[in-house]
């Protein structure tokens, strides 16, 4: 019996019940993202304490990210950019009500036709800092410094580079209170004292004594020509306002500048009482007269305890406190005998506390002069005066203790202030993880990113981490050999880091043997290693990136790092190499950054033609240009398409403008670009001017993410036409995000680099949908459907009631139902960690044949039939005499006696099913026995022959049968017949005598 046939017999039914219908929105659910790394490791500014409770606080950092905690700082959370975007300058601002704050937003537009790329703008939120709203901007370039009046809602002063304004009305409206002559002003610090205002500058003191309606600048002197305000603040005793200021060479104090660009020409810190006095007095004391001061601050109600910020020449902090006025100082900064610490303390540390340089902020509770929080490399605070100070970058579960010498091989959980660079992340298996990290070495978790370490960096003889600039980790799988590109330099290839002048510092390759626990040097350049790269084919071959404008480019080893020798270079380039690619047929393609158009080796927004992707089918002894015009400017990323077998769908990402203003000669140019023939043609699938990077999703061949600098996370998924509709990734709260990465070992789960951002985490995890074209079926019939989409997971199917008969572990499957009813199907997708499982369920009928049933009751010629039928729709019955009905349960009369085959065939969607049964109409007694009399069968029994008489006007013929029901002989026209022994066998038979009107008169004849 063939297969078709068996299952025919078994009932089965093919149900390929799902096409996995996967979209943009359906085919998965991507989890909220974690913030994960060390924590701290990057500069911070602008501190904000609550001036309505203890638990509050805020703090900014330059990459982009502003902070909030509400317990304290023992966890903190990053705002959402979509909200707010840093400033370096402007912190934010509290009120008279605790859920009414102000702040100044960088407002960031990557289009190429935007007049200015980022902007400061004016924000608000009224319940204390979860959400923010723009208010009204009154200049035409941008704010950069934002106070708001303590005791009130409404007023504030807002400063764009050549005006400041004012608005008693929340920002609904302003007032411009004061235009430099030099054109250039820069607000250090607003007292707000009832009617009076003063607003400290760079050229003074403005002071309003009517609420704003008016404003002066005050004649004051003690300070230096050619020093400015950097930084103002004062306390308030009774009637008397005593300010104090740090002083700055005013050249360096545009509005645009930060407290960084300040540092090294801050001056000296002033006290004046102002009420009485018009001169201002240095209150340096002894600070020694080499130590930077960078800030002062204090509580509003106390002029005699004062803090300020400094560093002595070697960039070790220091935290002054004076508790009379500034006439004497105490440094309250006691390396790690008062403090807490995290990766960055004592002299066992991987950092010692010594490189957090100067706080870059600093803030006083308005009304606690014991509560200082400060903003470094790190973030601290005191809530005792400086007597013992707290780490704010690491959660407290994982810090040191006081006096502790650290402990550099420590695993530490940040506690959300994660403000460091990442360049890529290397997955040695499912849970451990290496991070190349700028600024702070690599950082290597073990329990997929809820704790990190750097104990797998390379360190100095004398204890800490020796080089702070990790771009890139490759492994030799089957020897389980780790190779390293590292640098001196930071950011490479991002816009700060593209001149000649910028690219000057050492590189190395490392290798290591043991999961980075121990790091030898393979390779040794003046130039930075920023790429590297290991073949496919032979894991003996490496090659590595070289930026240098001369002597950079493509280098090759094909004995596992031992030597190298430089390649040729590529047409057009000047030596800005960044990602290669090594192909499974032995091609090498790689993708080249920009150099400006400079003569000095200075930064310029001209770029030359040298940049693009290229194609080398000898290691780099020769190259094929394969570049689309707009990348041979400034071109990032070179990613290769996983689920192209052939490996000729590549994805190039592109910068275009990259400047504040625009007419940059690569404008317009940014954007995704993709290809399928290797280069040969290219077609742009993304517009945004600073393209970073993209990641396809290792189950989904069309789902594609796309990382921008300042514009956030995208999404899209290819539709059957082609075309990509990006999205921006709503729940990635990160403005600056650098590159994407799925972990080999648990496909779903995504990571997400950044630039000043930490490392994100999140899920994106293929949700099935099945969605059965048929959800009632026949257990009779075959159904199939097709899988429209390309789904590579592992699928595990289950159904109730039934049997998969083929396809388990595939996306469509064969069930064998064994009974009808509602049966369930589930499938789930596993993506190699069970947090990535997921299933969907369905419910399907299972709807049986028809079984055709019927009785009946008879009233002399007329029958009445009671159908019995079950799963039945429609019905047809034919009652032997030429005539049929459709009705469920027909009354039916016949015309003459006889004996009717009545047929009834009952019919549903899946299929039809018959039932015959025989009714008679009899002669009456009386006619039966004249019939009877007219029928003889002499003799009977018989032993040779018998003769059969009968009346051939009453009948129209007759049939002999024997006892199995078996027909041996009839006659079908009348007349008499004599039967012979000879022909028949000897037994019983029955003689059946049909009438013409259809009666059959039976009568039994022997033969022996």
């Amino acid at each position: 019996m063939d297969k078709t046939n068996k299952i025919s017999l078994k009932k089965v039914i093919l149900l390929c019940i799902c096409s996995l219908l996967f979209n943009s929105i359906s085919i998965g659910q991507i989890s909220a993202f974690q913030a994960m790394g060390t924590g701290g490791g990057g500069y911070m500014y602008a501190p904000s304490l609550s001036p309505h409770d203890t638990t509050t606080m805020f703090v900014n950092c330059d990459m982009a990210g502003v902070y909030k905690t509400t317990n304290g700082g023992n966890k903190w959370q990053l705002i959402d950019n979509q909200q707010l975007v840093s400033t370096t300058k402007s912190k934010v601002q509290f009120t008279a009500d605790p859920n009414v704050l102000y702040a100044v937003h960088r407002l960031i537009d990557n289009s190429e036709d935007a007049p200015i790329s980022a902007k400061g703008i004016p924000v608000k939120s009224v319940d204390c800092g979860a959400h923010w709203f723009a208010i009204h901007d009154p200049s035409s370039t941008g704010i950069h410094f934002i106070s708001a009046d303590p005791k009130s809602t409404q007023n504030i002063i807002v400063n764009e580079y050549d005006k400041i304004f004012f608005s008693n009305d929340g920002g609904i409206s302003y007032k411009t209170i004061y235009i430099p002559s030099t054109g250039i002003i820069r607000i250090a610090g607003v007292v707000w004292d009832n009617e009076s205002i003063i607003i400290g500058t760079n050229e003074g003191l403005l002071v309003s004594r009517d609420n704003g309606l008016n404003f002066n600048v005050a004649s004051l002197s003690g300070i230096p020509s050619g020093e400015g305000i950097f930084h103002l603040t004062h306390a308030k005793d009774g009637a008397e306002i005593t300010l104090f200021c740090v002083t700055a060479h005013q050249d360096y104090l545009a509005p645009w500048n930060d407290p960084r660009s300040v540092k090294d020409e801050v001056k000296s810190i002033y006290r004046l009482k102002y009420e009485t006095q018009t001169f201002w007095q240095k209150i340096r004391s002894n600070i020694p007269s080499n130590y930077k001061i960078l800030w002062v601050d204090n509580a509003k109600n106390n002029a005699n305890i004062i803090w300020a910020t400094a560093e002595d020449d070697t960039n070790a902090p220091f935290v002054y406190k004076s508790v009379d006025g500034g006439n004497s100082w105490t440094n309250t900064f006691n390396i790690t005998d008062n403090m807490t610490s995290g990766w960055a303390g004592g002299y066992e540390s991987a950092f010692w506390y010594y490189s957090m340089g100067v706080a870059w902020g600093m803030d006083v509770d308005q009304n606690n002069p014991d509560r200082v929080l400060l903003s470094d490399g790190y973030s601290h605070y005191t809530t005792d005066g400086g007597n013992t100070w707290r780490q704010m970058y690491v959660d407290t579960s994982t810090q040191n203790p006081m006096r502790s010498a650290g402990d550099k091989y420590k695993f530490y959980q940040s506690s959300g202030l994660n403000v460091t660079s990442s360049a890529s992340l290397h997955f040695i298996d499912d849970s451990k993880v290496m991070a190349s990290c700028y600024d702070i070495g690599n950082q290597y978790t073990e329990n997929g990113g809820e704790t990190w370490t750097f104990g797998r960096n390379t360190f100095h003889d004398y204890g800490p981490v020796s080089n702070n600039n990790w771009y890139q980790i490759v492994e030799n799988k089957d020897k389980k050999v780790l190779y390293a590109a590292l640098s001196g330099l930071n950011d490479i290839y991002q816009d700060g880091r593209i001149c000649d002048n910028c690219i000057s510092t050492y590189g190395l390759v490392l290798t290591s043997m043991d999961e980075g626990k121990n790091w030898d040097t393979l390779l040794h350049l003046s130039y930075p290693v920023v790429r590297i790269e290991i073949s496919p084919i032979d894991p003996d071959i490496l090659m590595i990136s070289v930026a240098h404008h001369t002597d950079g480019g493509i280098f090759l080893s094909k004995d596992a790092g031992k030597t190298w020798q430089k390649t040729n270079n590529p047409p057009r380039t000047q030596g800005r190499p960044n990602n290669i690619r090594m192909l499974l047929d032995g091609s090498v393609v790689v993708s080249y950054a920009t150099r400006p158009d400079s003569n000095d080796g200075q930064s310029s927004d001209k770029l030359l033609e040298v940049s693009g992707v290229f194609l080398s089918h000898d290691l780099g002894q020769s190259w094929e240009d394969r570049s689309h015009q707009n990348m041979k400017f400034f071109t990032k990323d070179l990613i290769i398409d996983p689920h192209d077998k052939t490996q000729n769908t590549w994805y190039a990402a592109v910068w275009g403008r990259f400047t504040t203003f625009p007419g940059v000669n690569n404008q317009g140019n940014g954007g995704l670009y993709k290809t399928t023939d290797r280069g040969i043609t290219w077609q742009r699938i993304f517009k945004n001017e600073r393209t970073e990077s993209c990641a396809i999703h290792p189950n989904v061949s069309n789902r594609i993410y796309v990382s921008t600098e300042y514009d956030g996370l995208y999404v899209s998924t290819e539709n059957e036409t082609g075309i990509y509709n990006f999205h921006r990734v709503e729940n990635y709260p990160y403005i600056r995000p650098k590159r994407i990465f799925f972990n080999p070992f648990a496909p779903c789960e995504m990571w997400v680099t950044t630039m000043g951002g930490g490392i994100w985490k999140a899920y994106d995890i293929i949700h099935p949908t099945i969605s059965a074209q048929e959800t009632s079926v026949c257990v009779n019939k075959f159904f199939t459907t097709k899988v429209q989409n390309n789904i590579s997971t592992d699928i595990f199917w289950q159904v109730e009631n039934g049997t998969i008969t083929q396809g388990q572990g595939t996306s469509s499957i064969e069930i064998q139902w064994t009974k009808s009813g509602t049966s369930w199907i589930t499938v789930e997708f596993s993506n190699g960690l069970s947090g990535c499982n997921t299933q969907d369920s369905a419910f399907i009928t299972i709807n049986p044949s028809p079984v055709a049933e019927f009785t009946f009751t008879q009233d002399d010629k007329t029958f009445t039939f009671k159908n019995e039928s079950m799963d039945a729709t429609q019905y047809l019955w034919d009652f032997g005499d030429n005539n049929t009905s459709t009705e469920i349960s027909p009354i039916h009369t016949y015309d003459n006696f006889g004996s009717y085959m009545v047929k009834l065939i009952s019919t549903n969607d899946c299929g039809s099913n018959e039932k015959g049964r025989t009714v008679e109409i009899l002669y009456s007694i009386d006619q039966q026995i004249d019939v009877n009399l007219n029928i003889q069968i002499l003799p009977n029994p018989a032993h040779e022959s018998v003769n059969i008489v009968y009346d051939m006007n009453l009948f129209s013929k007759f049939e002999l049968v024997n006892l199995s029901g078996i027909s041996v002989f009839e006659a079908d026209y009348p007349r008499n017949m004599d039967l012979s022994s000879q022909s028949l066998a000897k037994g019983v038979y029955i003689i059946k005598f049909y009438t013409k009107s259809g009666i059959v008169i039976p009568k039994k004849m022997v033969l022996y």
